[in-house]
C-alpha cells in the first residue's frame, strides 16, 4: 500500500445547485463540479456596452472547499510500506525491509534498481525537512548526535498538549504506537554498542562447586572439605547496537544506522512494463545479495530526522500535510476528519471557512486544523468508504447562511453575506490504501461502475460506452 492523496470533486446535488437569476420567464442554472467562468467576446464599438452574460456575483474567483480526511487506523503506526514487499507480495523479513529503494545509487527511473522497496524507510537520497507551524515555521530538528532522538518528534515539539519526553532508551525502530491520539514520548538511543562484562565468582567450602554459566575452561577448585574452593568466570555480552528492523539479524557494524542496498553486480531481469520477471524476483529477494551500507556521521541529522517526523506511516502523514497546508494562504476553505475518531467524524457542528486564524467568526481557525493534524494517532479499522460518503454528503448541506453551509460567503464590512451559486469541492483522501468495512449504505444518486444509469442526476444524457464519458 502507498500514502496517496486523492483528490475527489464530488457531486452536489441538483436540489442545491440550482439557482434563479430573477430574471422573468428565465433562470441561470448554476455550474457543476467547477468555478462559474466568464465568457470572451469580441472587444464592443466605442461607446458600447459589453455586458456579461452572467450577473456579476458569478465572474468573481470563489475560494474552493476541501474536506481533508486522515486516515488515523492501525495500520498507519507500521514502519513499512505497502503490508507485502513489492513485486511477488511476499514477507517483508529480510534485509530488503530496510531499504527505501532498491539501490539509492540508481536514480534513472528507467532502471528497476531505483523503484521503491519499503516506502517509509530512511533513503538517502532524500532530504528530511521537518514539519512546520500554522505560522509556517519549522520544527526543530532532532538530535543529530543520535544519543537522544524523538521516537515521535511532533508529538513532543506540538504547541498544544506535547508529550514530556521519556529517557533515552535503545528502541531499534520500533512501531508506532496504536492509539487515537499521538501520544508517543519514547526517545530513541541510537548510538548503543556491543558490550562486554567479564565477572569473576567464587565458592568455598564443602560441596563448593563453579557456577552453571561459568565460562568454558575458566572453572577452577581446589582443597577439600571445609576448605575446599572453587574460582571461575563468567562472561555476558549485550548488544546494544540499533538494529534496523530485519528480524533479529544483528548490527553488521560497531555503531550507528545503516540500511540495504542491491548489489550493484546483481542482474534484475525485467518483463516489458520494467517489472522484475520471475527470474528476477528470485535474485531480488536472494538475502545474499544485498549488503548494509552504513550511514555516514555527515548524514546523522537527515537520518535523525527521517527517525523523528517520517519513521512511521502516521508520522510521515502528519509531517507531510503540515508542509502541504503550509504553501496554502488563506485562500482555500477547509474542514478536515478522521475515519475513525468519532469527534473528527464531520458532525453537524462542523463548520469550513477559509484556512486563517483572522476570520472573527472562527477564531484560530488555522491553529484549530493544525493542532488537529498534529494529534491524529493510529487505531482502529479503515472504513475509507465511509468517511468518503460523509464529505459528499457534507457538500449537500441546505443553505443555513452561516458557516456551516459550504456555499454561505460570509459579508465583508457593510456587505451582507451571501449563498454562492456554486463553488469548487475537494475531498482529500489521505491513507495507507485498502478499506476494509463492511459495504456501507451508498448515498443517494449512487451508481455502481458496472452499471451505471444513462444521465446525470439533473437529467444531463452521456454515453456509457464513449471513452470520453463512460465510467470506469
Amino acid at each position: 500500500m502507498t500514502i496517496r492523496e486523492i483528490d475527489e470533486v464530488s457531486t452536489m446535488s441538483a436540489q442545491h445547485r440550482f439557482r434563479s437569476a430573477g430574471f422573468p420567464g428565465g433562470f441561470i442554472v448554476a455550474c457543476l463540479l467547477a468555478l462559474c467562468s466568464t465568457h470572451a467576446f469580441a472587444a464592443g464599438q466605442v461607446g458600447d456596452v459589453d455586458l456579461s452574460p452572467l450577473p456579476p456575483d458569478l465572474n468573481a474567483s470563489v475560494d474552493p472547499n476541501i474536506v481533508v480526511t486522515f486516515d488515523d487506523s492501525g495500520s498507519m503506526a507500521s514502519n513499512y510500506m505497502g503490508d507485502f514487499r513489492p513485486f511477488d507480495n511476499g514477507s517483508w523479513t529480510g534485509p530488503w525491509f530496510c531499504a527505501g529503494t532498491i539501490d539509492p545509487r540508481q536514480v534513472d527511473p528507467a532502471n528497476v534498481k531505483s523503484k521503491a522497496m519499503n516506502g517509509v524507510y530512511y533513503n538517502p537520497n532524500v532530504v528530511y525537512t521537518p514539519p512546520v507551524f500554522e505560522d509556517n515555521s519549522v520544527f526543530p530538528n532532532a538530535d543529530a548526535s543520535l544519543n537522544a532522538v524523538w521516537a515521535d518528534g511532533i508529538a513532543i515539539k506540538r504547541p498544544v498538549n506535547p508529550q514530556t519526553p521519556a529517557a533515552a532508551a535503545y528502541l531499534n525502530n520500533p512501531l508506532g504506537p496504536t492509539s487515537t491520539l499521538a501520544n508517543d514520548n519514547r526517545v530513541a538511543n541510537l548510538m548503543g554498542l556491543l558490550v562486554t562484562t567479564v565477572t569473576n565468582g567464587s565458592s568455598s567450602g564443602s560441596g563448593a562447586q563453579c557456577a552453571g554459566n561459568a565460562d568454558p575452561g575458566s572453572c577452577s577448585c581446589t582443597g577439600t572439605g571445609s576448605r575446599r574452593v572453587c574460582t571461575w568466570r563468567v562472561t555476558t555480552t549485550t548488544d546494544n547496537r540499533w538494529k534496523c528492523g530485519n528480524g533479529s539479524v544483528a548490527n553488521p557494524f560497531t555503531q550507528g544506522p545503516y540500511y540495504y542496498r542491491l548489489k550493484d553486480t546483481i542482474a534484475i531481469p525485467t518483463d516489458t512494463f520494467g517489472n522484475p520477471t520471475a527470474a528476477g524476483r528470485t535474485a531480488l529477494y536472494t538475502t545474499a545479495n544485498w549488503e548494509a551500507v552504513q550511514v555516514p556521521s555527515t548524514e546523522y541529522q537527515n537520518f535523525a530526522n527521517w527517525y523523528a517526523y517520517y519513521r512511521t506511516r502516521n508520522q510521515m502523514t502528519r509531517t507531510a500535510l503540515s508542509r502541504v497546508f503550509g504553501q496554502f494562504g488563506d485562500n482555500i476553505r477547509a474542514a478536515w476528519q478522521n475515519i475513525n475518531n468519532g469527534t473528527y467524524a464531520l458532525p453537524a457542528a462542523t463548520i469550513i471557512t477559509n484556512l486563517n486564524d483572522t476570520n472573527t467568526a472562527a477564531p484560530n481557525y488555522r491553529k484549530n486544523f493544525y493542532d488537529w493534524l498534529f494529534s491524529v494517532g493510529a487505531n482502529g479499522t479503515t472504513p475509507d468508504r465511509n468517511a468518503a460518503i460523509r464529505a459528499g454528503k457534507f457538500f449537500t448541506r441546505a443553505n443555513t447562511s452561516d458557516l456551516k453551509d459550504p456555499y454561505w460567503s460570509p459579508g465583508q464590512g457593510t456587505q451582507p453575506g451571501r449563498e454562492l451559486a456554486c463553488r469548487q469541492n475537494f475531498h482529500m483522501l489521505v491513507t495507507d490504501g485498502y478499506w476494509n468495512e463492511g459495504n456501507p449504505t451508498p448515498p443517494t444518486g449512487f451508481f455502481g461502475v458496472q452499471n451505471p444509469p444513462a444521465s446525470l442526476p439533473d437529467g444531463t444524457t452521456f454515453s456509457r460506452s464513449d471513452p470520453t464519458s463512460r465510467v470506469f
